[in-house]
């Protein structure tokens, strides 16, 4: 029986979030995981959720500010084309 252990040091940023993580593993073929530990996948699928949302909220809010910033243009334009009379 051979010794499939090994000490992994993983770093890596995804939408401006920076992942860092040490762990011992153990190497066992596995179909599911396309050959990588569970673990490891698990961190990674976990890790990307977290940025995902960060993006997501981010990009939400973008996408409200530009549409404020359209609304406010367009009541500009209405209100130079009909000018309010007292």
């Amino acid at each position: 029986m051979s010794d499939s252990r090994a000490q992994v040091d993983i770093s890596f940023d995804i939408y401006g979030k920076h992942f860092e993580t040490s762990m011992n593993i153990n190497y066992f073929p596995d179909e599911e995981y396309g050959d990588v530990d569970k673990r490891v996948a698990e961190w990674f699928s976990d890790c990307y959720a977290e940025a995902r949302f960060g993006y997501d909220t981010m990009a939400a809010k973008r996408a409200a500010d530009e549409q404020e910033e359209w609304d406010r243009a367009e009541l500009a334009r209405l209100l130079a084309k009909y000018p309010a009379t007292p």
